[in-house]
């Protein structure tokens, strides 16, 4: 990601920023999506697990980035 200061608001720009938004635009309510490389955290890996959310992993065709990428869905039973 690029980092911009721009009329004295900082912004960020990038593959990395258009890939952010795109798996967040999966989302539905109560539901949380991230990126494989995000979930590989194991941090918040056993974060999410311990909050109670199970996980899904999946394949999505994310505009502008080509390919399917790997996605995960973590959402409450």
């Amino acid at each position: 990601a690029l980092a911009v200061v721009r009329e004295e608001q900082l912004d960020y720009f990038g593959q990395t920023v258009n890939i952010a938004a795109r798996v967040q635009g999966l989302a539905r309510a109560g539901e949380i999506w991230a990126s494989e490389r995000v979930l590989m955290d194991p941090d918040l890996r056993r974060r999410v697990e311990s909050a109670g959310y199970q996980t899904e992993n999946t394949r999505a065709r994310l505009k502008g980035v080509g390919e399917e990428a790997p996605v995960y869905r973590m959402y409450r039973p």
